[in-house]
């Protein structure tokens, strides 16, 4: 399936939720927007193979 899920992860560029960054703080990739459908795939990928 191409590149490792760890590198995908890596190389996306994550976003930080600002709006939630004092109650619950993370961070989000935009799958469309940034072009990282690869990655969206890989997770669909390991949640379906229960991985």
């Amino acid at each position: 399936m191409g590149r490792q899920l760890t590198e995908l992860i890596e190389a996306a560029p994550w976003r930080e939720a600002v709006t939630y960054r004092d109650t619950w703080p993370h961070e989000y990739v935009l799958s469309e927007k940034d072009d990282q459908r690869d990655l969206l795939a890989a997770v669909c990928a390991r949640f379906h193979d229960r991985r």
